[in-house]
């Protein structure tokens, strides 16, 4: 009796089980990587400052930060109606104010402007005079930050910062303003490697705010990031808040800093199937 020997050649590949594609999530994602005891500890900061005194007082951007981390834990409307609030939100903007003090004006107002649109009256109408030489600080800030001989410090990113402020209390003038300068252009030719751990996130994050397409996300190490935010929580929680807040924006999909106010749109994370992966199809040679 004959025996047929045919048979089909078996690919070994076939053999595999496929790999299943995973979808990522956000880089980084407050709900999901800062724990709850972390959030119990920035509420419970948040209310020592509401209930310490006026001077030198953080509560503000604090709470900026904090709001724009956790945006549906916060209501706005309730927090505009508490005294103590909105003595914090306007005790430093008058003081910077009176003090002819532009860059801490804008600064200390931007909070305000940002958390509670509503009560604007005179708070962000100041005039625009100083403008050009807010132009000319900023400019010398881009020349240090450009030159190889400089050590980066803090005071480097705080034109940047005011920058920011500027472009949230005024987005109209500082589309026209920028727009006839070379600050964006000349920032955006600096690159990343003079800055280390807080002050790259903090760079980072002020580049995207105000330039929201100039982003470099994938530039940043994220589980670097997150392990120094680890580090933050156990010590200074004031920079917990601001390195989380910056990370969130570099991370995010999309920011728009405009007249509505700050936006972060965050990519939606992926839904996890409960139901088990399917067993390997066994096959016989």
């Amino acid at each position: 009796m004959a025996v047929d020997l045919k048979t089909e050649r078996t690919n070994v590949f076939d053999l595999a089980v496929p790999e299943y594609a995973v979808k990522r999530g956000p880089m980084f994602l407050p709900e999901r990587d800062i724990p709850p005891q972390d959030w119990a500890r920035l509420t419970a900061r948040l209310e020592f400052l509401k209930n310490s005194n006026t001077h030198l007082n953080t509560y503000p951007l604090d709470l900026m930060q904090a709001y724009f981390l956790f945006p549906e834990r916060f209501n706005l409307a309730e927090l505009y109606k508490d005294e103590k609030v909105q003595k914090l939100m306007r005790y430093r903007v008058e003081q910077a104010k009176n003090n002819h003090n532009y860059r801490d004006y804008l600064e200390e107002a931007m909070p305000l402007r940002l958390l509670f649109p509503q009560s604007e009256d005179n708070y962000y109408h100041v005039p625009l005079k100083h403008w050009d030489d807010l132009e000319e600080s900023l400019e010398r800030t881009i020349q240090e930050l450009e030159s190889p001989f400089t050590i980066i410090v803090s005071h480097h990113l705080q034109g940047l910062e005011t920058l920011v402020a500027f472009k949230a209390i005024y987005p109209a003038d500082f589309r026209q303003k920028i727009s006839s300068t070379t600050v964006e252009q000349n920032m955006k030719k600096i690159g990343s490697g003079n800055f280390t751990d807080f002050d790259l996130y903090r760079y980072m994050a002020c580049r995207r705010l105000l330039f929201p397409e100039d982003n470099h996300r994938d530039k940043i190490n994220w589980d670097d990031a997150k392990n120094f935010l680890k580090i933050y929580s156990e010590g200074d929680y004031g920079l917990f808040i601001a390195a989380a807040f910056y990370l969130k924006v570099l991370a995010a999909e999309k920011v728009t800093l405009d007249e509505n106010g700050l936006k972060i749109e965050m990519k939606s994370s992926p839904q996890v199937s409960n139901e088990p992966a399917p067993m390997p199809v066994e096959r016989s040679f």
